[in-house]
Formats: structure tokens, C-alpha cells, sequence
């Protein structure tokens, strides 16, 4: 049986599915601190350079793909561990104004 919180983990991952597999076509920024920004980064990895930032609150972001995400086929056959740690893998390309990048799937949500 499913505890809540991997439910809710399992309809985020269903809903944040790359672009390629049916995806949003936009997304929100969620899980930041009103004064803090997204850093939009060159390549999917915190060492990359900074191409720029998003701020708190901002919505309309373009999805233009993401990778790292388990299949729902893959997350069904997962440990909560594993879920947990999936969870901060998946890395999205998307536009912000002008600006193209590479943030951490953590941080978006489907904007409707």
C-alpha cells in the first residue's frame, strides 16, 4: 500500500513527465523562499555555469524537456528511498524570458 506522500511523489512525476512523453507545456517555480532565485545553469549539473535565474513565484516557464525522471513503470518498482532520491535527479530545460537553462526538476510544478 501507498503512503500519502508517495502518491502525491507518483502524481508529480506523472504530471512532470518530459515534454517528448506528454508533459506540460509550462511550468511554475515552487519550493523557493520569497528572497531566493532559481539558478538556470548552462548543462543538467550544479557545477555548470549560470545562464541566469528565475525569481520566486514565477510562472509561464517554457518546457523544453527534461531527463532524469524514472518511467512510472520504473517508480512503481522503486524503494521510497530510491523515490526520495529520484525525486532530486530530474533536471528541466526551460525558457524564462529570453533566457534559456537547465534548473532542478525539484523546483517546478505544472503551471496551468
Amino acid at each position: 500500500m501507498l503512503r500519502f506522500p508517495a502518491l502525491v511523489c507518483l502524481a508529480l512525476f506523472a504530471a512532470t513527465a518530459a515534454k517528448a512523453d506528454g508533459g506540460p507545456d509550462h511550468w511554475a517555480v515552487r519550493n523557493l523562499a520569497p528572497h531566493e532565485v532559481l539558478n538556470m545553469r548552462a548543462q543538467p549539473d550544479v557545477a555548470a555555469p549560470i545562464v541566469g535565474t528565475i525569481p520566486y513565484g514565477a510562472r509561464g516557464l517554457a518546457n523544453l524537456g527534461c531527463r532524469g525522471a524514472p518511467t512510472l513503470a520504473e517508480w512503481d518498482k522503486m524503494s521510497e528511498r530510491a523515490r526520495r532520491k529520484a525525486a532530486t535527479q530530474r533536471w528541466c530545460r526551460v525558457r524564462h524570458l529570453a533566457t534559456e537553462g537547465w534548473v532542478r526538476g525539484t523546483f517546478l510544478m505544472e503551471d496551468h
